[in-house]
């Protein structure tokens, strides 16, 4: 719906984490292990670099804007083995100069970026054996198939149009997978992990504010949450996760 800028700390208290079983399968795969040098590309607040560090060796959050870095920093500093960088995908070569790495994650970001050409660049700078993960942690909260959604949905178009219900700006995994296959990393593997799980009311409106950049006003996120509460249990809502990585290997 919009970029994040000024949003850093309602995107790191909203956003879901990735699955364990994420991790576990890159290392079940032979993808990440106590030596690997990886890249957590569009990084954001961290929730991809958070869980690659608990294995990998290294991990270089790579995110643009200055404050999730900031807030980023501060939400990794348990742990020694992430390093934050500023920049943008254009910005690979410079900050990874002459060294390779063992695998590039991407989570909820590759929508965002020149993809042919960062594919171009990774090539140079990934070793053999090496892989690409794309990553996706849920469905957005705007368009899932639940009636709480829907009423988000109906709130929204009044509040910021009538095309919020459309996947324009959201992760076509499709057309992912398409790039990747015509790209060096050929060879595109699909995992999805998918669970039932309670979130917050406050989650979710918070989810949409971190979406929206400033396009919802304190007294909007208000009439967003009382649209769910019908729908909500003590607070909470039913949600069906679906994480999916679009994991791509060179022939």
């Amino acid at each position: 719906m919009g970029s994040f800028d000024g949003v850093a700390e309602d995107y790191q208290e909203a956003r879901r984490s990735y699955p364990d079983a994420l991790r576990e399968r890159l290392v079940s795969e032979g993808l990440l292990g106590s030596q690997s040098v990886v890249v957590d590309l569009g990084a954001g607040t961290g929730q991809l670099a958070r869980l690659l560090a608990v294995v990998a060796r290294e991990v270089v959050a790579i995110e643009p804007e200055s404050d999730m870095v900031r807030v980023g920093t501060e939400a990794t500093a348990d742990f020694d083995n992430v390093r934050w960088q500023q920049g943008s995908d254009s910005d690979v070569p410079r900050i990874l100069g002459h060294r390779f790495v063992d695998l590039v994650a991407i989570g909820n970001a590759f929508h965002h970026l020149d993809q042919p050409v960062l594919l171009r660049t990774l090539d140079q700078h990934i070793e053999d054996g090496g892989a690409v993960a794309v990553c996706s942690s849920s469905t957005p909260v705007w368009l899932q198939d639940a009636e709480w959604s829907a009423a988000l949905r109906s709130v929204l178009s009044t509040e910021l149009g009538a095309d919020v219900g459309s996947r324009a700006g959201v992760p076509d995994h499709h057309a992912e997978a398409l790039v990747l296959a015509d790209s060096p990393f050929a060879v595109v593997d699909k995992w999805v992990d998918e669970r039932s799980e309670r979130r917050s009311c406050e989650s979710v409106v918070g989810e949409l504010v971190s979406s929206a950049s400033g396009r919802i006003s304190p007294a909007a996120a208000i009439r967003l949450r009382t649209a769910i509460e019908p729908f909500a249990s003590s607070g909470f809502v039913q949600e069906t996760v679906t994480a999916t990585a679009l994991v791509a290997r060179r022939p």
